[in-house]
């Protein structure tokens, strides 16, 4: 378990946006110490029950669109997880960052996160950050027409709060979702927090699902 509210006496306890981002530095760099602490037996363990309590929950059920992810490092295994999703009938579509371009007037239009579709028979690229993501031939999906995310994390809490890599590209696809569509971060037990630093653009899960229980947002 991560504390990240008992910082070092230098942070000023206060909530400050300077102060937030600061104390959300201190918890990626406290959930990334222990993941590499964590054994290899761990992870497929803990991978295999997170997905488990996935396909029990009544929303997998009844969701026929979903966004997933394609695990890296030492993330939250997902491969036997869209290879189960795509065998129970589901229509899987995997994040894709778009590349900042050069508008006409010289700008930099911002780089973003879109759903493409993926099937079992579909090779992934990887992209400038390292991640396997489908290419622009895989079919574009519409934000409107997903009924579930699963998202990874760098860690999460308790009250359904997630934590990534700073980017910002799920929170700001997250605000093109229906209000129904139900998201649902996957977090190994170990890095749980007692609490994540929140600012009003964060978006908050309707679940976090580790090893050991299933969190729903009250």
């Amino acid at each position: 378990m991560i504390v990240c509210d008992k910082e070092k006496e230098l942070l000023i306890k206060s909530d400050d946006v300077m102060n937030i981002k600061v104390r959300k530095r201190w918890c990626r760099a406290e959930a990334r110490k222990t993941l590499k602490s964590l054994k290899d037996g761990y992870r497929s363990e803990a991978s295999g029950r997170i997905c488990h309590t996935v396909y029990h929950m009544p929303e997998y059920k009844k969701a026929k669109t979903i966004m997933a992810y394609m695990s890296m490092d030492k993330e939250v295994m997902t491969v036997s997880l869209l290879v189960t999703m795509l065998r129970h009938g589901k229509r899987i579509c995997l994040p894709r960052c778009t590349q900042a371009e050069y508008r006409e007037d010289g700008t930099i239009a911002e780089s973003v996160l879109e759903a493409r579709e993926f099937s079992s028979d579909y090779k992934l690229i990887i992209s400038n950050y390292g991640i396997p993501e489908p290419g622009t031939d895989a079919t574009l999906v519409n934000p409107e027409d997903i009924d579930m995310v699963i998202l990874p994390c760098v860690s999460c809490d308790r009250h359904c709060r997630r934590i990534g890599h700073g980017k910002g590209y799920y929170d700001s696809y997250i605000k093109k979702l229906r209000p129904d569509c139900v998201k649902v971060a996957l977090c190994y037990e170990e890095l749980l927090a007692d609490e994540i630093p929140y600012e009003n653009h964060d978006e908050l899960m309707d679940a976090v699902i580790s090893e050991e229980k299933l969190y729903k947002r009250i």
